[in-house]
């Protein structure tokens, strides 16, 4: 399954990757599997404009949370599906997850060395 990729100038007039990375964390065979998981933050050779790795993974635990929180007061089957990213009571944290996620910063214009790493680890 592919990791989502935005780009982090634009990171925050979207929610599109939180929902799509809930989607994929929650999926049965993703977590049963407990599958490493790359946010590739592109773009991050725009300095001035992209938002800090930290940033974006700040922002994606704070997205996830409310998703998590809002999944679990919908029905029961939401609220399993849910729970796989830990009990609503605690803030969530992706170091917190049963899957690694990593939040790396990439430039297609050619610092790829986080990306490289993720790719190369052993598992």
């Amino acid at each position: 399954m592919p990791a989502p990729f935005r780009d982090a100038p634009v990171f925050l007039r979207r929610v599109e990757a939180a929902e799509e990375l809930f989607e994929v964390l929650t999926h049965p065979n993703v977590s049963r599997r407990r599958v490493p998981i790359l946010l590739a933050c592109n773009k991050m050779d725009l300095e001035t404009q992209a938002h800090s790795v930290d940033f974006v993974r700040r922002t994606i635990e704070k997205q996830l949370d409310t998703m998590r929180k809002t999944r679990t007061s919908l029905s029961p089957e939401a609220a399993a599906k849910a729970s796989v990213l830990g009990p609503a009571s605690k803030p969530l944290t992706l170091a917190g997850l049963r899957n690694p996620v990593t939040v790396a910063g990439v430039s297609a214009k050619g610092d790829l060395r986080e990306l490289h790493s993720f790719l190369s680890a052993k598992r």
